[in-house]
């Protein structure tokens, strides 16, 4: 919350508007690689935390005996700002990284998807991602469909991974599952 009402989320957003804009439609798109990571960074943390104060709340609510789908997805998507809309930017850039062979960034930029999916569609009573167009789902599915050609050849024998770019884990932050103490 603080960091919205510093005005940094809707910088971070705004940074990933321009560098999605700069990477449309561009073979060999002209990205800020800094600028992006630093933003993809910070974007990455603000979600990591929405979906960490969300699975808290899911469990008081449960504790509570409340059955239902509990508001806080609605909340914390408030508390976020202009980044909860994010999605379709983030997955224009995931094609932009995977054509440029950026695979770190690339990375970074599907783990966003993936966090601010998760957030996004509990809020909806229909399970549909608000701000999301039918031309941005497409641009998602093909956007998963390279991170998982990517990941494909990682996962693959050591002599078909180089033939192919290879993506790292995902980022560790602190408290996540498997992350180092």
């Amino acid at each position: 919350d603080d960091l919205e009402g510093a005005g940094v989320l809707s910088a971070v957003h705004a940074a990933l508007a321009e560098a999605a804009e700069g990477a449309a439609g561009q073979e060999a798109p002209q990205l800020d690689f800094a600028m992006l990571d630093a933003a993809l960074g910070v974007a990455e943390e603000a979600f990591a935390q929405q979906q960490e104060a969300a699975a808290d709340e899911g469990s008081k609510h449960r504790k509570q005996g409340g059955g239902g789908p509990s508001s806080c997805h609605h909340v914390l998507l408030v508390e976020l700002g202009e980044l909860a809309h994010a999605l379709e930017l983030l997955a224009h850039l995931c094609l932009a990284l995977a054509h440029a062979m950026h695979a770190p960034l690339l990375d970074r930029c599907a783990t966003c998807c993936q966090l601010l999916a998760s957030l996004a569609a509990p809020a909806s009573a229909s399970g549909a991602i608000p701000g999301l167009s039918s031309q941005g789902v497409s641009v998602l599915i093909e956007a998963l469909a390279v991170v998982a050609q990517w990941h494909h050849f990682a996962g693959s024998s050591p002599s078909d991974a180089a033939m192919g770019p290879s993506v790292p884990r995902g980022l560790q932050r602190r408290g996540a599952p498997g992350a180092p103490a």
